[in-house]
């Protein structure tokens, strides 16, 4: 049994028939997600809770664009 953990078909949708766009977009959260989850792990450290919350959002706003549950 497979399980899904990704739907990209909003993004599709926003990138119409631009698989370049769609790439690019990808590209972009996989280039950003290293400094994410460093940022993440430093807050968690520091027990910088401002920190961890307006970091969680901005990944957990990427994460929905990508359909990534």
């Amino acid at each position: 049994m497979e399980t899904r953990v990704t739907d990209l078909s909003d993004l599709k949708e926003v990138a119409g028939e631009s698989s370049d766009f769609l790439k690019e977009i990808i590209q972009i959260f996989l280039d950003q997600t290293p400094d994410v989850i460093s940022d993440l792990s430093k807050g968690i450290a520091e027990g910088d809770f401002e920190t961890l919350r307006k970091t969680a959002h901005k990944m957990n706003t990427s994460l929905g664009t990508l359909g990534i549950r």
